[in-house]
């Protein structure tokens, strides 16, 4: 499950996550769900959220799958 999949099922909590996430990476809302839409965390970042989520880093923030086309 990726970071946006995963913060769109907390439904009743998400604010609550947030928060948390916020206030361990030093960031205010508005930022947050600017790195949210554009998924543009850093590697630090990233660690935290999976921490937080108890999602690994690697299934939370899959790299993008390599276009192999010789074109």
């Amino acid at each position: 499950m990726n970071f946006p999949d995963y913060y769109n099922t907390l439904k009743k909590t998400p604010l609550v996550f947030r928060d948390q996430a916020c206030k361990k990476l030093e960031i205010s809302p508005e930022t947050f769900y600017l790195k949210k839409k554009n998924n543009s965390w850093d590697p630090g970042q990233k660690l935290i959220l999976a921490q937080l989520t108890g999602i690994p880093e690697e299934e939370l923030f899959p790299k993008p799958a390599k276009n192999n086309s010789n074109v």
